[in-house]
């Protein structure tokens, strides 16, 4: 089992699929919905985490499962494999960026920083994207 794919239990986790889950509701219920719905570009990059959580996730219910055929489940271990380290990085910086918006806020920071803090952000959410769409594909040939 490709230890990535193990997530459940953190508060960090639950939160944002809480969050996801909201944002879906009030949306329309797309993969989409929570990203387009984010206001800030660290709302989009914590809707894009808990997007690829909630695939995690599922992905870890196949890939135990040896009923799936190995070729599936090995497409979604690597899949994972190659999303977890740009995902843990999205998080990272987003927190980051979180950081310094409150701080700009409180009048404590630059917002020329925190305008290099979003845009190196936003290079983190374009760089998931397709590795989540990739983990995405693979956890629904699994789901069939």
């Amino acid at each position: 089992m490709h230890q990535s794919l193990k997530v459940r239990g953190s508060p960090l986790y639950a939160m944002i699929l809480m969050l996801v889950a909201l944002i879906s509701l009030s949306s329309c219920a797309s993969l989409t919905a929570p990203i387009e719905a984010a206001e800030t570009v660290e709302q989009k990059a914590f809707a894009v985490y808990g997007t690829f959580t909630i695939f995690e996730e599922a992905g870890a219910d196949i890939v135990e499962n040896e009923s799936i055929p190995r070729k599936i489940r090995a497409a979604i271990q690597t899949a994972d494999g190659k999303a977890k380290p740009v995902i843990d990085r999205l998080l990272e910086t987003a927190m980051e960026a979180q950081r310094i918006r409150l701080q700009v806020q409180a009048g404590g920071n630059t917002v020329e920083r925190l305008n290099i803090a979003t845009a190196n952000l936003q290079n983190w959410i374009t760089r998931a994207g397709p590795l989540i769409d990739q983990l995405i594909d693979a956890v629904r040939k699994g789901s069939n």
